[in-house]
């Protein structure tokens, strides 16, 4: 399964400190740990999410975010203690 890409929909949470998380919009009780591959051919999509996800800086609320990627599955992540999604393109994506 690891490699396998993917097109999803998700809910995309940070507190810009300790890392973020991914949970499907089908499956509300698995969340995943998220990667932006940098080195993707539609790299302008991930800098402007992830600018959209910076925001301000005197801003610390947790980030909420609709999103609709596409990626692939990555395996297990002993680091996150979840599964791994690494993330290619950013097709759409809407603050909560």
């Amino acid at each position: 399964m690891a490699g396998k890409e993917i097109t999803f929909s998700a809910l995309y949470e940070t507190d810009r400190r300790h890392g973020a998380a991914l949970t499907a919009e089908a499956c509300p009780d698995v969340s995943f740990a998220p990667y932006l591959d940098r080195n993707a051919p539609d790299k302008a999509s991930l800098d402007a999410f992830e600018a959209a996800v910076l925001g301000d800086p005197g801003d610390v609320s947790l980030r909420r975010f609709s999103i609709v990627a596409r990626g692939r599955y990555a395996g297990f992540s002993k680091t996150d203690g979840k599964d791994k999604i690494i993330i290619d393109k950013v097709i759409a994506y809407k603050r909560q």
